[in-house]
């Protein structure tokens, strides 16, 4: 079986299994155990399997011990990326708690009404109510919302004044009537009917502040969307945006993963949720969530995310090359301001060495290169958009090389722009940025010298 695989939760007794990977359902037999896992493959379509158990799993009901793999995103790598353990959370299926699930929203009217109905039509076996926060918006997502209250008994809204993400979220938070929250986004289409089933099921099953349960999003399929090079990228191996390609489902991760686009947690684990929630001071989509899980995590002694990838949705979210470039200036912009906030995460955030360099001033001898440094990074982003313009962009496998280079020299720049003081020396930042974009691209341009000498050789008969 894929090792990429999302497995779905089955109905009936739920057990995990080191050699499937999955929770599964498992059947007897007189002398017999059989295991029966559903999953989803790459392209979309769900497959069964049963297998032969040789002895019966061990259930076991407490968390383990967070495993940290190579963050990805806004974060940096660690030394070294650990094999994780499998997650020892058991689910017994009896009981499912009801969910507030609370959704900020900025001018997306469209998406924001199909990914409600799809959501009522598909979970409506289970008990949950909507909390919807207009955080400001210019289109016609007031009139939206107010069809969908009319139409739906559970769903209540709220417009504010534009104030970002996280001080949506929280005043959704405060308004909330269920003990469980799940924050998902307005461009999260769920993928089928378990779409509700962990979040609801694990919080019934684990009554404690100090779990969080995280669900899955993939892009749509190609009948729904085009999925660009761009975005098979960020959400690839190492990818900038989600660390789903590096997880092993059903496994516990700490607190840098904890992705509000599909993360349900009790109401309890905060205290005032307008007070002590999501920081207004993260203007953009990015830290903020992580920095409120960062804080639950240093409150309450430990904080585990679960990874559970069958409540799975669709990301309604295209990207290019120039959007995703702004995506990654905003998120090294709101990393300085974590950064601020916890300055003991310094080494998290690959950024150790450009902060040491903006503190060391040199007046008179640095702002001549700086003009030439921004020009050249420019330049460097400018052959992404060109290879995309083209149509080439993803034919070439030394693509996703460069992608890394310009993504995350943006977050680096990003960062620099909010870091800066007048006297800070911009010229040796700008210059370490561009060591790490040379470092990456010197590998293409050996990777791409080596295989044409090889591809010259094999067409003249040499060597």
């Amino acid at each position: 079986m894929r090792g990429d695989l999302a497995g779905k939760l089955l109905g009936g007794q739920l057990i995990q299994d080191a050699r499937v990977g999955f929770f599964a359902k498992f059947t007897t037999r007189p002398g017999l155990k059989w295991v029966q896992v559903q999953y989803l493959e790459s392209n979309g379509k769900w497959a069964t399997v049963t297998r032969r158990l040789l002895r019966a799993p061990k259930l076991l009901a407490q968390c383990a011990k967070p495993v940290q793999p190579k963050p990805t995103g806004t974060q940096a790598p660690t030394q070294s990326t650990p094999k994780p353990p499998r997650a020892p959370i058991s689910i017994t299926a009896k009981k499912r708690a009801p969910l507030s699930i609370v959704m900020p929203t900025y001018n997306r009217a469209d998406s924001l009404a199909e990914v409600v109905r799809t959501t009522q039509r598909l979970c409506a076996n289970y008990d949950f109510e909507w909390i919807i926060v207009d955080d400001g918006s210019t289109d016609h997502t007031a009139t939206v919302l107010e069809t969908l209250s009319r139409d739906n008994a559970n769903l209540r809204f709220k417009s504010i004044r534009n104030g970002g993400p996280g001080r949506a979220r929280n005043i959704g938070a405060a308004m909330a009537l269920h003990h469980v929250i799940l924050f998902i986004g307005d461009d999260i289409l769920p993928l089928d009917k378990d779409f509700l089933r962990p979040h609801a099921e694990l919080h019934a099953e684990h009554d404690t502040p100090s779990l969080a349960v995280l669900g899955k999003v993939v892009w749509p399929g190609s009948g729904r969307m085009a999925v660009s090079p761009v975005m098979r990228h960020i959400q690839g191996k190492g990818g900038e945006q989600f660390g789903y390609a590096d997880f092993t489902p059903n496994t516990v991760y700490d607190w840098r993963f904890f992705y509000t686009c599909n993360v349900s947690v009790k109401r309890r684990a905060v205290g005032d949720w307008l007070k002590e929630g999501f920081s207004d001071r993260f203007p953009f989509a990015a830290f903020e969530d992580g920095e409120l899980a960062y804080r639950l995590e240093k409150k309450l002694g430990a904080f585990r995310i679960f990874y559970a990838p069958s409540s799975c949705a669709q990301h309604l979210h295209p990207y290019t090359v120039a959007g995703f470039l702004r995506r990654q200036e905003c998120a090294g912009a709101m990393a300085h301001t974590f950064l601020e906030m916890h300055p003991e995460t310094l080494s998290l955030l690959g950024v150790a060495d450009i902060q040491e360099t903006l503190k060391s001033s040199k007046p008179g001898q640095h702002d001549a290169p700086t003009a030439d440094y921004l020009a050249l990074m420019e330049g460097i982003k400018a052959w992404a958009r060109i290879l995309e313009h083209e149509g080439l962009l993803g034919n070439e496998a030394w693509h996703d090389e460069l992608l890394f280079a310009v993504f995350e020299m943006a977050y680096l720049q990003g960062y620099v722009t909010l870091a800066a003081r007048a006297h800070s020396n911009h010229a040796k930042a700008y210059a370490i940025i561009l060591q790490r974009a040379k470092i990456r691209i010197g590998r293409i341009i050996e990777s791409e010298l080596t295989a044409d000498l090889r591809f010259k050789s094999a067409l003249l008969g040499l060597g």
